[in-house]
Formats: C-alpha cells, structure tokens, sequence
C-alpha cells in the first residue's frame, strides 16, 4: 500500500514507467474527466473508471481485494476514507470472483488503518491489500479516478 500526496507522484514511476506516464498524462488537462471507464493501454492492462458517487457510512462487509489489478486511488472532487488492512485473518463474506477481479472480506470498525482522501492526495493498493474505499459523509459528493493497473 502507498498513501502520499500528488506532489510525490513522479517518486513512484519507476515501479511502472509506461503506466505511470500514462496516468499523469489522463490526468494532465486539469478538466475532471467524464464517467466512466477510459482504457489508457489496450488489451485491459491500463485503463481508469471516473466514478461520481455519495460516500456510505462504515460497513465491516464491504473491504475489497484483488488478484489481477492494482488500484491507484485518486479523488478529484470532495473527500472520503479508505479503510486499509492485510487480509490475513479476517472472514471471507464472498469469495473472489474472477469475472470482476473482487473479493469481499469482513473488517470490524475500529480496525484497519483509516486513511483520509482528499484531493491532491492518492493510494495504491496491490493484488491480496485489503481496503474500503467511499466512506464518509452520505451527503457528500465525490468524484473519483480509480486506476486499474493489471499486473499479470
């Protein structure tokens, strides 16, 4: 998992060059993108989904994992927390699902690691991190670029 602001994220592109490159150019014109999924490298292997959603109150079953894709969190609009914590030990709500790269594990409050997202800020997490993303405010709104960055 990597949480820092933008200012430092140049710092990380040597850990996928081309990618990297592709992401800060999607995100270069400064104009919030429209929703939706945008495919940056062909073939699935890099592309974003700009979502435009309402934050949710805590839910122990909602923390997300997956194989195939790094998740490259960046908020354009509003804040929210992502709730971060290894699997290792909690109870499987449902089971991984090839066809949509997620799995569901269970997490009660006041364990994992809360990190707050507000925009100049991002988070990476890799295959098998487990994290909650969207919780806040219901009244809120955000806008969100979600990289999905395939590592097979």
């Amino acid at each position: 998992m990597i949480y820092d602001s933008l200012e430092n994220f140049d710092c990380y592109a040597a850990l996928f060059p081309e990618q990297w490159a592709a992401v800060k150019k999607f995100l270069s014109s400064g104009a919030v993108p429209e929703r939706g999924r945008h495919d940056l490298i062909p073939d699935g292997k890099l592309y974003v989904n700009v979502q435009h959603y309402s934050p949710h109150a805590y839910d122990a079953d909602k923390l997300e994992y997956h194989r195939k894709y790094i998740d490259i969190q960046l908020l354009l609009l509003g804040e929210e927390e992502i709730i971060y914590s290894p699997l290792d030990g909690l109870d499987e709500v449902s089971p991984y699902a090839e066809n949509g790269d997620c799995g569901m594990a269970r997490l009660e409050e006041g364990k994992g690691v809360r990190l707050p997202l507000k925009v100049g800020n991002f988070a990476v997490f890799f295959p098998e991190e487990g994290h909650m993303p969207g919780v806040g405010d219901p009244g809120s709104a955000v806008i969100k670029a979600v990289v999905k960055l395939r590592v097979d």
